[in-house]
């Protein structure tokens, strides 16, 4: 048999290159077809098995603690039983103000919820959803959010007779927890509060246990020392009226009609020693005076309050500070300056208490005394004591007035 060409070899080589790769692609196109085929299958049967649990969704059962109550800091838990595969639910915690997302996982047959908040107490509803659509049985549940176990116990250290003290309990995230109260001494529980006996001798000594299922709460007990009441309100019947100082016009408002004249000023005696009344000398006699700080502190709450309103924060110490424009303006607003004392004297009084911090504005209790140091510089002419200057100056003059404030912040 003759030798085939070249060329004829060379056709037939390409002839078969040319049908190995037509069959290649044939046989891409037919694998992408099957592919796609299967895949609509998976699909048509995952719609379909969702098809099916949505309508069997009234047939799944929630079960566990969870659903109902919970408590902030411990773990809660609830299951629901469903006999599909491959589910997705939808859990969320929520009241008016707070919504918390919750996780449902698929594990061992059925699908279960742990979940863990620090909420606000209170009542919540629990809604758990197929789909993030179809509500299960009993969806939304009403649950109750309870605060965690008691650890900090707080309320004041002294009270005068009939005062009320309110007792303050939190748990670890800062909500207010339940608890028992115990009173010894001249006192007696009412609800979270403890009432001082009128007739509780001032130094008696008050202890306020706070207890959870039987455990004290740290920080119980609350030592509380009974201290004298403070002065009644300027123009109240039981108010005596302090003897006014001579010189300068009296503070408004004025004295309601029918009230009993005044008693002339307590003059000073001839022995009685002259301090300065702007001096480091001045800042430590009335700091020592304990009459004074028993004035100052029967007014606290309102000295706070007044001290709050003017008060700005500081840039570098990171508290509430009086600058001098602040003062300014405070003696301004209650007619203190220039009417008691000019606004020089104010700045050297200023001054005085300033430097003993070595830093600029005021503190609460550098606050204090600078009205100590006002008071004298304006009252101890008129007045036989520090802190009859002092009790002049927050009663008659308002700075212990919250009405007198209330007034003139609306103003």
């Amino acid at each position: 048999m003759p030798p085939t060409p070249l060329r004829d070899n060379l056709n037939d080589m390409a002839a078969r290159t040319t049908r190995a790769a037509e069959k290649a692609r044939i046989d891409a196109a037919r694998r992408k077809a099957d592919g796609k085929v299967r895949a609509q299958r998976r699909s048509a049967d995952a719609r379909s098995a969702a098809f099916e649990a949505r309508r069997a969704v009234a047939t799944f059962r929630c079960r566990g603690d969870g659903l109902r109550r919970c408590v902030n800091g411990r773990c809660a838990s609830f299951a629901i039983d469903a006999p599909h595969k491959n589910l997705k639910f939808f859990a969320a915690l929520e009241s008016a103000t707070h919504r918390y997302e919750l996780d449902v996982v698929e594990e061992d047959g059925t699908y279960a919820c742990s979940y863990l908040v620090a909420a606000p107490p209170g009542p919540y509803e629990l809604s758990i959803l197929l789909d993030d659509e179809v509500p299960v049985p009993g969806s939304p549940f009403t649950t109750t959010v309870a605060a965690g176990a008691p650890c900090a116990l707080a309320g004041p250290n002294e009270a005068a007779p009939g005062e009320k003290i309110d007792i303050d309990v939190r748990d670890a995230y800062g909500h207010a927890a339940d608890f028992d109260l115990r009173v010894e001494g001249p006192a007696a529980a009412a609800g979270n509060a403890v009432v001082v006996r009128t007739d509780a001798t001032p130094g008696a000594e008050i202890l306020v246990h706070a207890s959870r299922d039987g455990r004290p709460i740290r920080g119980s007990p609350v030592g509380v020392r009974v201290v004298p009441a403070p002065p009644p309100p300027v123009g109240s019947p039981e108010a005596p009226e302090p003897p006014p100082p001579t010189g300068v016009p009296p503070p408004p408002p004025g004295p309601p009609p029918g009230a009993p004249p005044r008693a002339p000023p307590v003059a000073l005696s001839p022995s009685t020693p002259r301090r300065p009344v702007g001096s480091r000398a001045a800042l430590s006699a009335v700091r020592g005076d304990a009459d004074v700080r028993a004035t100052l502190k029967s007014a606290d709450a309102a000295l706070r309050g007044l001290f709050a309103a003017y008060a700005k924060a500081s840039p570098t110490r990171g508290v509430q500070i009086l600058t001098f424009e602040d003062v300014l303006a405070l003696c301004g607003d209650f007619d203190i300056a220039p009417s008691l004392v000019d606004a020089d004297t104010l700045l050297a009084l200023y001054r005085v208490v300033e430097k003993q911090k070595k830093a600029r504005g005021l503190a609460y209790a550098q606050f204090l005394d600078l009205l100590a140091l006002v008071a004298r510089a304006a009252l101890l002419d008129e007045l036989a004591t520090d802190a009859a200057c002092v009790n002049a100056l927050l009663f008659r003059w308002g700075l212990a007035d919250p009405v007198r404030l209330e007034g003139l912040r609306r103003g």
